[in-house]
């Protein structure tokens, strides 16, 4: 699977008149999980947009309280192309919740490319396995950042780590984290990059028959009071 990214921003009032029977019925603002999940779709289609030279892809954007469609308003980086930013938006036009009754609900989403002729089968690992086995900690990977937001509440940052996978399937103890973009304490990002590379080290993998062991880089994206996880990168 792709990533994981996202980070629920403000949403907006809505200002069209609508049925007070329809009204009543639709939630304020579309749900976390419904969010994450359409998201987490349009990623998937938008990995064949991309090269592995341009990840992670941050998509920024936000969903329509009427009809519950997603707009992606702009795509990083700057060095995508004009045609593979298209791509990605084309992608994402297709994620949708239900509608609710505010007027938009704005999201960030991060997500790594795939290379195009990558498949289970050209991998010691499979590269959708570990996103699988990362995202089954998605509350222990929120918990290393929740920790560090509840010391700095402006904490936002994009932080990476980078893991050796043994021939055993186990993780090297050389797991190193970097430190992307970041707003707040320098520290605190620190802290959560090193309890995600606690995190990783617990993690056990199936290779192939044969297999020496695999690289990977894997970002996360933390941003306000929701975050979650991209897709990894082969090195």
């Amino acid at each position: 699977m792709a990533t994981l990214a996202l980070a629920a921003c403000a949403t907006t009032p809505v200002t069209q008149t609508t049925a007070a029977t329809t009204q009543s019925a639709l939630r304020n603002r579309p749900r976390r999980s419904a969010v994450r999940q359409a998201l987490e779709r349009a990623a998937e289609s938008a990995q064949r947009c991309v090269s592995p030279a341009n990840s992670p892809v941050e998509v920024q954007g936000a969903f329509a309280g009427e009809t519950g469609r997603f707009t992606a308003e702009r795509v990083l980086p700057v060095t995508l192309d004009q045609a593979q930013r298209a791509c990605v938006q084309r992608a994402f036009g297709e994620a949708s919740v239900p509608a609710f009754r505010n007027a938009q609900h704005a999201a960030i989403y991060t997500f790594t490319s795939a290379p195009h002729a990558a498949s289970s089968g050209d991998w010691d690992v499979d590269p959708h396995a570990v996103g699988d086995a990362l995202r089954a900690r998605r509350e222990d990977i929120h918990s290393c950042y929740q920790t560090q937001l509840d010391r700095d509440p402006t904490l936002r940052m994009l932080v990476g780590v980078q893991f050796t996978i043994l021939a055993s399937g186990s993780v090297r103890g050389d797991t190193q984290h970097w430190i992307g973009e970041l707003t707040g304490d320098a520290e605190r990002a620190h802290d959560v990059g090193r309890c995600l590379e606690r995190l990783v080290q617990t993690l056990t993998f199936q290779l192939r028959p044969g297999s020496q062991g695999a690289d990977f880089r894997y970002p996360f994206s933390f941003r306000s009071q929701s975050a979650a996880t991209p897709g990894p990168a082969p090195r």
